[in-house]
This record gives structure tokens, C-alpha cells and sequence, in this order.
């Protein structure tokens, strides 16, 4: 997730999230580096954000995440995409647009130029060595997520974003709760119409890019 500061630099943290299901982890971040994950179980990392807006701080642990695949929410609305979507960004966007239509959000259209710019980046990401990193001035908002490539799809990076939403109250976002709802709050931004979706895989991960347009998480301003 990318959050905007008016007047202020762009501040990305980067947090590889322990699963509570005895999956491995590792932390990683701009200004510690990263350790090497135990070899054990599916790992999962989602990129969040910590500290000031101001200036890049050392991250705080992240809150646990819920255990078990989080409820769908019906009805259902009909999925607007290129028309050429695999099935599995048509679940994708699919997921998306009930976290959205939850909150009474318009639905989401895929777009295949945001697409294009995801893979163009995840292509990126594989050439450094398969790093967890956003980014910077495509002037789109973008979701991260990297996990076992064996045990997780593209729903499930979703999926997990989605489960930020307890800690959403509908405030206008600060450096607090974008910390700790970044992912989820960029998914249900009103004000953001398109999104457009890549994988790629490497050493035996899967990252997931999602780009928005146009971006949200803006300080100072509500989701929806």
C-alpha cells in the first residue's frame, strides 16, 4: 500500500506478516534488511507501513492477523473487466468488489494498462532478486503481497488485505490507522475506479502487484 503526503515524501516500510498458523516469517524493511525464513510451512508477507509520516522510523509489530479464509460477502456484484481475464484475476477483482460493495463502494473495472504497469514491476522485483519493494512515480496506488507459491493464488493477497478491516473505524486516515489498514483502505477508496493486477513467481514465491487508479490513501481524508 502507498499512502500520500501532502507536502511530504512517499514513506514505505516493508514487513514480511507472520501467519498464526505456525507459518515461517521474516522481517524485512528499508532500514534493516531481511532475514532468511525458516524452511518450514507457508510463508506469507504483505508490505505495511510504520512510523512517522515525516521521516522513516523502525516499524512496530504488526497486529495479528485473523486465522481461517475470511467470509464472502453477498450479494455478490458483477465483476466489469477487459473481457480477456484469466480466472484467476477475474477472482481477483471479483474479491475486491465485495470488500467494496460491503461498504456500499462503487465496483472496481479492470484495467489492462494497470496491468501491464503491475508486471512491469514484478519483473523488476524478480531482477533484484525477488525483494518485496514499491514502486515509485507511476502516480498509481499499488498493494503488495508474496507468499509460498504452493500454497497461495492471487484471491488470497486480497484476501489477506481484506482482513486489515477491523482495524478501519471510518476515520479520516492518519499515520496510526494507515499503518494498520493501508491495504484495505486503498481496495475501498470511493474515489478510485480502476485496478489492474500482476503475478509473478520466483524462488518459490508468488508476488502479487495491484495497482489503483486513481490512488488513495490520502492523509487527512476517509476512504469512503
Amino acid at each position: 500500500m502507498q499512502a500520500s503526503f501532502p507536502n511530504h515524501p512517499l514513506i514505505t516500510v516493508v514487513l514480511t506478516i507472520l501467519l498464526l498458523n505456525g507459518s515461517a516469517a521474516c522481517v524485512e524493511s528499508r532500514k534493516t534488511g531481511s532475514t532468511t525464513p525458516a524452511a518450514t510451512g507457508p510463508e506469507t508477507s504483505v508490505e505495511t507501513a510504520g512510523g512517522s509520516p515525516q521521516t522513516d522510523t523502525d516499524a512496530e509489530p504488526p497486529a495479528p492477523r485473523p486465522t481461517g479464509e475470511v467470509a464472502r460477502v453477498e450479494p455478490t456484484p458483477v465483476a466489469t473487466g477487459s473481457g480477456s481475464l484469466s480466472s484467476e484475476e477475474q477472482a481477483l477483482l471479483d474479491h475486491h468488489n465485495r470488500v467494496r460493495a460491503d461498504v456500499k463502494v462503487a465496483a472496481l473495472t479492470w484495467s489492462d494498462k494497470l496491468k501491464g504497469v503491475a508486471a512491469a514491476w514484478g519483473r523488476k522485483l524478480v531482477d533484484k532478486g525477488c525483494v518485496m519493494e514499491h514502486s515509485r512515480g507511476s502516480g498509481y496506488g499499488e498493494n503488495l503481497f508474496m507468499g509460498s507459491a504452493e500454497y497461495f493464488t492471487m484471491e488470497d493477497a486480497a484476501k489477506s488485505w481484506e482482513s486489515e478491516k477491523k482495524f478501519y473505524t471510518g476515520a479520516p486516515l492518519d499515520g496510526s490507522n494507515w499503518y494498520k489498514s493501508g491495504h484495505y483502505t486503498q481496495m475501498v477508496w470511493s474515489k478510485t475506479t480502476e485496478v489492474g493486477c500482476a503475478k509473478v513467481t520466483c524462488k518459490g514465491s508468488l508476488i502479487v502487484i495491484c495497482n489503483y487508479n486513481p490512488p488513495g490513501n490520502f492523509m487527512g481524508q476517509k476512504a469512503y
